[in-house]
Parts: structure tokens; C-alpha cells; sequence
């Protein structure tokens, strides 16, 4: 940027500001959150008798910040709730739940709810006002019994559910139509050995039936082929909780 002084015969000094445009461009690629618009036109005429200069400079800045929230696709939440399962009143009936602690949907959206006060696995195909049992005579340690701290579910494309039977700290697999239940993985003692479960919770199968069980007391994950009597050591140690030294916090 430069200035020249041009003296007039009335002894008046204008000055007259030269802008270097490619100068110009450099300085406002550097933005920042405020948007500046910058337009200056500089014309200068010489002619014998005269110095004519015309400089015509337009800076408009706004400072305003505009904070844009990302848009999240898909619904997640209605504000007009839909009944599917249960009449809001605890009981054992078809119609009624009691204590539910999960759900699973099948490819055909039926609905399966874990009716863990009522040791059983209900069904609820769409539209329906009543579930069927599919899984699940009551409390206890047969295989055709549930504990009263039953939690998760998982459907596998055959239909089977694996149900996570905590206080008997083993995985069921029951297939639809069935009256008992197959242990895929742990028994009904708890312990710390690879051929025992420790207070299930999370259950997933992948698409070779190897059966994935978080274990809440035994801090680990572990995995059951399909037909073993033990499991392998996934993730964590054995009975005991915390992070390593190097574990950053997310």
C-alpha cells in the first residue's frame, strides 16, 4: 500500500491511495468467523493542464456469526407415544407385562420382550394387542426356566433367540416352537474360569454362531464356537475392573 502527494495550483494536497490489488487478494484469503467484503476502484487521468484523480473505496464488514447445529436424518423420538406391548399395569397375563428389561425385533417386526418378572420371553407380532410365550415356564434352574434377572435378547437370522439368563450366569438359545432351552454358553454356577459365566449381560452371535457374552462380574467379554463347553478370553482381565495407564479418556 502506498500514498502519493499531488500538489494542486490552489496549494491543496489530496492524497491519493493506490491499492495494490494482488496484495489485496493475499490479505483476504485469511477469513475468519466475520465476513469481510473489501472493493476499491482506483482510476487516475493525466493530461497536460491537469491531474484528475478518482478513487471511489467501499468497505462493508459484518461481524455476524452464524452457528449451523448439524441435522440428524432418521426419527429417533415421537412426541405422540404408540402402545406396543403391555397395558401400563404389572401382571402375568398374555395382554400384561411385568419388570420388562428388553426387546428385540425380528426381520418380520415382531416384537420380543424380556418379561423378566414373569421368567419368560414374549412375542408380539405387529399390530397385536397380546404376546405369545416363546420361551420361558417360570422361575427356576431347568432348562426350561428363566431367573428373575433375565436381560437381553438376540435374534439370529434363523430365528433363534439367545437369551441372557443372568442369575443362572448362562446363555440359553431357543428356537421358536421349542419347549426347552439349549445352554451355549456357561452353566448355573458363576466362577472365573473360562468354562463359566460371571452375571451376564450383553449377548451378541455373529454369522458362524460364535456367541459373544459381556460378563458384568468377571469385567470381560468372551467368546462360545458353536457346541464348545468353554469360551476364550476376548477382552478385559478376569475379575478385575479399571483402565490402563495409557487409556485416554473420550
Amino acid at each position: 500500500m502506498f500514498f502519493y502527494t499531488v500538489r494542486f495550483p490552489t496549494k491543496q494536497l489530496i492524497k491519493i491511495l493506490i491499492v495494490d490489488l494482488a496484495e489485496l487478494g493475499t490479505t483476504t484469503t485469511a477469513t475468519t468467523t466475520s465476513a469481510t467484503t473489501v472493493t476499491t476502484t482506483s482510476v487516475t487521468t493525466v493530461t497536460t493542464s491537469a491531474v484528475t484523480t478518482t478513487t471511489t473505496s467501499a468497505i462493508t464488514t459484518s461481524a455476524t456469526i452464524t452457528t449451523t447445529i448439524p441435522s440428524t436424518s432418521g426419527v429417533y423420538w415421537n412426541t405422540t407415544n404408540k402402545r406396543y406391548a403391555g397395558t401400563g399395569s404389572s401382571g402375568n397375563a398374555s395382554n400384561q407385562l411385568s419388570s420388562p428389561t428388553g426387546i428385540s425385533i425380528d426381520s418380520n417386526n415382531n416384537l420380543y420382550v424380556t418379561d423378566s418378572g414373569n421368567f419368560r420371553i414374549m412375542q408380539y407380532v405387529p399390530g397385536a394387542s397380546t404376546g405369545i410365550k416363546v420361551a420361558g415356564s417360570g422361575y427356576g434352574t431347568a432348562l426350561d426356566q428363566l431367573s428373575s434377572g433375565t436381560r437381553y435378547t438376540y435374534l439370529d437370522s434363523s430365528q433363534n433367540i439367545y437369551i441372557s439368563d443372568t442369575d443362572n450366569n448362562r446363555i440359553l438359545r431357543w428356537t421358536i416352537g421349542d419347549t426347552i432351552g439349549t445352554i451355549v454358553a456357561g452353566g448355573v454356577t458363576y466362577g472365573t474360569s473360562l468354562y463359566q459365566i460371571y452375571y451376564p449381560y450383553g449377548v451378541w452371535v455373529d454369522s458362524n454362531s460364535n456367541v459373544f457374552v459381556a460378563e458384568y462380574q468377571n469385567h470381560r467379554l468372551t467368546r462360545w464356537a458353536s457346541g464348545a463347553t468353554t469360551g476364550v478370553l476376548i477382552a478385559g482381565v478376569t475379575g478385575s475392573s479399571g483402565k490402563s495407564n495409557d487409556e485416554k479418556p473420550i
